[in-house]
């Protein structure tokens, strides 16, 4: 349409309106920087020191972030610091570097996004994921020693999963730390900025329900839905995943199925599903994330500690309650160990706040262990 046809003039001004938020959707205002390079899929990460401009990848031993990778050029790409952004250029490398699909020469780089050098795949990290990877580690597993019997999301799947708009559900047995993760994950969404909030059962009261979509526009509402959950009211559902409210789901839940009958089989669908496996699965990772435990509580107790035959029993063990087992374990560990000598039952009771020496008895069956705990202690009696 001409300007004549419009009715306005060469000259006449037109302002430009703002948009309301409700228009706009959800983003991230604040500082977002590249502060790392991560090894998708492993736990290798590369410094990017803020004060440093320029950075040099590739396979020679010199370059800034060196890769022994056959595929890569001694100097395959440098990496710019453009202000708040980071620029990849491609040194007319043999095999090129990849982008969201594309062979590239040049391209900005941010947060959660990825890129390809040779065989080489590279995750971009904030101060905030680099922060949480190690919860998401503990959470998940260890990238580099995951199970083969378990095709679950990895760290660097659910960093990339955090940055997307992407609704999440959640699947997992009761101790996960299903709810952990999905606090974990707004904490690095680009939604950050604003608080979550947690929403155990949803009110009647339409008033208060358009309420709660309100104050949860343009953020991430966490649903905890238990196996007793209600299903949830229609209206409010079909509201909470319309794109009009611009409200970023996660979800919780112990199965598929129980969160199909709460939200709907249709929603539930167009989630990306994460399912966490119980610490059964894991017995190769307790030792780790005891020991990471212990350090939690402050002490210099190690799971190598203990005396090979409680080592083992551990391991063994199946871990029913998971990782609120694990911790309550760590707790009665860390003072069992305290004890000086080799306790006697009725004096580990005692020491755990127990009434009687039988329970402790009974505990201590039930996960293979045997006083003392702690192999010193062992030696220091014979």
């Amino acid at each position: 349409m001409s300007r004549r046809e419009s009715g306005r003039g060469p000259t006449e001004a037109r302002r430009t309106r703002t948009l309301p938020e409700m228009i706009t959707g959800a983003f991230y205002e604040g500082p977002d920087i590249v502060t790392s390079l991560k090894l998708y899929e492993a736990g290798s990460i590369f410094d990017l020191p803020r004060d440093k401009a320029t950075f040099t990848l590739g396979s020679a031993a010199s370059s800034d972030i060196y890769l022994p990778d056959e595929g890569l050029s001694k100097l395959h790409c440098v990496i710019e610091r453009r202000g708040q952004v980071i620029r990849v250029y491609d040194q007319e490398s043999k095999n090129g570097t990849f982008f969201n699909g594309r062979k590239e020469k040049t391209f900005d780089l941010r947060p959660g996004a990825t890129f390809t050098v040779g065989a080489t795949r590279l995750l971009a990290l904030n101060d905030e994921m680099r922060t949480a990877y190690p919860t998401l580690v503990e959470i998940v597993g260890e990238e580099n020693a995951r199970s083969p019997r378990i095709d679950n999301a990895s760290a660097s799947d659910l960093i990339g999963l955090a940055t997307s708009s992407a609704h999440v559900l959640i699947t997992a047995d009761v101790g996960c730390d299903q709810d952990r993760l999905a606090r974990t994950l707004h904490e690095i969404s680009l939604l950050r900025s604003r608080p979550y909030l947690e929403l155990a059962r949803v009110p009647d009261d339409r008033a208060q329900q358009r309420a709660i979509l309100d104050r949860v526009s343009r953020s991430t509402l966490i649903l905890p839905l238990q196996q007793d959950a209600p299903v949830m009211d229609a209206a409010f559902v079909s509201m909470l995943f319309s794109p009009h409210f611009h409200v970023r789901v996660i979800a919780t839940a112990p199965s598929l199925k129980k969160a199909s009958n709460v939200l709907t089989e249709s929603n539930v669908r167009a989630m990306r599903n994460i399912t966490l496996y119980p610490l059964a699965y894991r017995a190769g990772s307790i030792d780790h994330l005891l020991d990471r435990m212990f350090g939690e509580r402050g002490t210099p107790l190690r799971t190598s500690d203990l005396s090979e035959k409680n080592q083992s029993a551990l391991r063994a063990y199946s871990w029913p309650g998971n990782f609120d087992e694990l911790r309550r374990v760590a707790d009665r560990l860390t003072r069992l160990a305290a004890i000086p000598g080799r306790p006697t039952l009725r004096q580990a009771a005692e020491a755990l706040g127990m009434s009687s020496h039988r329970s402790l008895d009974h505990w201590l069956g039930q996960l293979g262990l045997t006083l003392p705990i702690v192999a010193t202690d062992e030696r220091a009696t014979e």
